[in-house]
């Protein structure tokens, strides 16, 4: 009897042991059913909701500012584009009038003319808008230089 009663003993601690509660409400049986654990798995729950909720709205909202800057830089790039293409057509232009001109100058204008249209070819193959736009400026402003030295030209 006395084996019988230790043997039962023994069985019960393991049963005991088997139902020790890992924090999880759903195991453990019923002696490993603990209230508290219950609350703190749903509170743990829902921070990490409230966590990726938060995460979610601030990516929404990198992603509607990315997008914004990327139309502008698209705009940017396509206003440069222009620019770029209306001074090849200025240069195209000056041609002209240089192909009339028979002297040296306008020889020397042609050469400078024909490295000016190569260099806003370059530039518009930069994917650096600001070095873009300052190169545009320069090419601008020299195109502008060579316009005035072919009208004293042709006076």
């Amino acid at each position: 009897m006395k084996f019988l009663s230790l043997t039962l003993a023994a069985a019960a601690a393991f049963l005991v042991a088997g139902c020790a509660s890992d924090g999880d409400p759903r195991s453990g049986g019923l002696f490993g059913y603990s209230p508290k654990a219950y609350e703190q798995r749903l509170q743990d729950r829902e921070d990490r909701l409230a966590d990726l909720e938060d995460e979610e709205k601030y990516q929404s909202q990198r992603k509607t500012k990315l997008q914004g800057d990327l139309k502008s830089r698209q705009a940017e790039e396509a206003s440069l584009r222009q620019q770029v293409n209306r001074i090849n057509t200025r240069s195209r232009n000056l041609d002209g009038k240089l192909k009339g001109a028979k002297s040296s100058q306008a020889g020397a204008l042609a050469k400078r003319n024909a490295n000016l249209r190569s260099r806003a070819a370059a530039a518009d193959q930069m994917s650096d808008l600001s070095a873009k736009e300052a190169e545009i400026k320069r090419l601008r402003r020299e195109l502008e230089e060579l316009e005035r030295e072919a009208d004293a030209l042709s006076w």
